[in-house]
């Protein structure tokens, strides 16, 4: 090859010392990338060099595993501390929330947590439940349990009559409680225990009396919030109508009428702490009706009693919450009626007592702003939570895995319910595997009870059909 060049212009070709120089300006650019990414080199996502070893990238592979458990860690801790722990505070006025976690990140981490379970387990540690195997397959990959994985299932123990299991004495202070009723309910109660002997080793006497107790002291606490409730209500009211009569009132100006923050929260934390203490004695007198060799055992709350927690919780901000809301409507539709109606201060506030809805949440109160009255719609609020959370206590100890083969089904049972209402008369006596939307509370201030059937009774297996016309009562809280 040769190249025409004028006269007296010389011609130089000059050859670079190495042609790789856009390779590693590349591979510089890639390490860069993947350093900020916080990639090691030899990971195989940049240029590696001639040398390192599959144990040295193992090593490096760890080390961005660490250091991205960390990040995470940092950052499901900000997520938690500045997002959450405030939502749950505003929402719910508590500090106590499921907390955000990342899951792992590597197939060792997963079993080295899947094995850690399993000691936990086998050391009697923890409990396990339905929940917990959901947990370990969702975090192995593996598939769901099918239905007809949970009905070929058997259980680990099953608690048959050759065990020598022996009912439980029956409890004296039923005979004393039998006495004090009116004749004709004696007959009928004693009745029903010559008939179904396992209805003798229920503690009526205490259950009632624990029911009773609760629900004067549930009362009372209310009664005593919404005292307070209806005393800032009204200085509300009169701070806004000052000297007018409300006809000169600007509908804006009531929009802000609300109950304290403080009373709300406090309502809440008394609605749950109530419902948490008759969860807790319903366990333990349930606990009384089961054979001592099963007592014997140390039972533990599992986790069935745990969700049953977290369901009254959940109910107990529910509640709070539709006192608050039906409590505020009330006001706001008796100020308004005021403006409408250009009524004076004292018209606005007498009318509050007339009011239905007020009338039912609010009690009269006396100069010192202390409660003179129950609303009725309190006692209905206590009572039935009280009789629902016995019967959620009742039903997370005697659903528990251990007790398949022993406790074989449920008798319906109305003789504490002094209120016997259709639903809970065509029920009584009835026996079912499952009662499903029928378990009690199934009206306002309902007091019926699921009795369990066990092994060692003398049963003969039959249950008995729901009819369709039967349905709990609707709208009770």
């Amino acid at each position: 090859m040769g190249a025409h060049v004028p006269e007296g212009v010389k011609l130089e070709a000059i050859q670079p010392m190495r042609t790789n120089s856009y390779e590693s300006a590349i591979a510089q650019h890639d390490k860069a990338i993947a350093k900020s990414l916080l990639v090691p080199n030899l990971l195989g996502l940049s240029e590696q060099g001639n040398t390192g070893s599959y144990s040295q990238s193992q090593t490096q592979f760890d080390a961005f595993l660490w250091t991205l458990d960390a990040i995470a860690n940092q950052l499901s801790e900000a997520l938690n501390e500045q997002l959450f722990r405030q939502l749950a505070l505003w929402n719910f006025d508590t500090e106590d929330f499921p907390p955000f976690t990342f899951e792992p990140i590597s197939d060792d981490q997963k079993m080295a947590l899947a094995k850690a379970w399993t000691e936990l387990v086998k050391g009697g540690s923890v409990t396990k439940s339905d929940n917990d195997e959901a947990w370990i397959r969702q975090l192995m990959g593996a598939p769901e349990k099918t239905e007809e994985e949970e009905i070929e299932e058997e259980p680990e123990e099953i608690i048959t009559p050759e065990e020598g299991l022996e009912p439980p004495p029956e409890p004296p202070e039923n005979d004393d409680w039998i006495a004090g009723q009116e004749p004709e309910r004696q007959e009928h109660i004693k009745k029903e225990f010559a008939e179904r002997p396992w209805l003798r080793r229920v503690n009526f006497a205490r259950i009632e009396k624990t029911l009773d107790d609760q629900d004067a002291l549930f009362v009372d606490q209310l009664n005593d919030l919404m005292a307070s409730a209806r005393v800032s209500i009204e200085k509300q009211i009169a701070n806004i109508a000052g000297q007018r009569s409300f006809g000169n009132v600007k509908p804006k100006e009531i929009e802000g009428v609300a109950i304290p923050k403080g009373i709300v929260s406090n309502l809440r934390k008394t609605i749950r702490s109530n419902l948490q203490m008759i969860l807790d004695d319903g366990y333990e007198i349930a606990k009384a009706e089961l054979p001592a060799k099963l007592n014997a055992k140390a039972i533990r709350p599992g986790m069935d009693k745990t969700q049953a927690e977290r369901f009254l919780a959940s109910k107990a901000m529910k509640i709070a919450g539709v006192i608050e809301q039906d409590c505020l409507k009330g006001v706001q539709q008796v100020l308004e009626n005021a403006i409408k109606y250009d009524k004076t201060l004292k018209g606005a506030i007498d009318s509050i007592s007339e009011d239905t809805t007020l009338l039912n949440l609010l009690p009269e109160v006396d100069a010192g702003g202390r409660a003179v009255n129950v609303p009725a719609r309190l006692e209905n609020i206590a009572r039935t939570n009280t009789s629902d959370a016995i019967n959620q206590a009742r039903t997370a100890l005697f659903g528990q895995p251990e007790f398949r083969g022993f406790i074989l089904s449920y008798e319906y049972s109305a003789i504490l319910d002094d209120r016997v209402s259709e639903v809970c008369e065509s029920l009584n006596g009835r026996i079912q595997k499952d009662w499903g939307a029928f378990t009690p509370p199934n009206h306002y201030q309902c007091r019926s009870l699921l009795i369990p059937v066990t092994a060692i009774d003398d049963w003969d297996g039959k249950t008995d059909t729901i009819p369709a016309s039967v349905k709990p009562q609707k709208g009770f809280m």
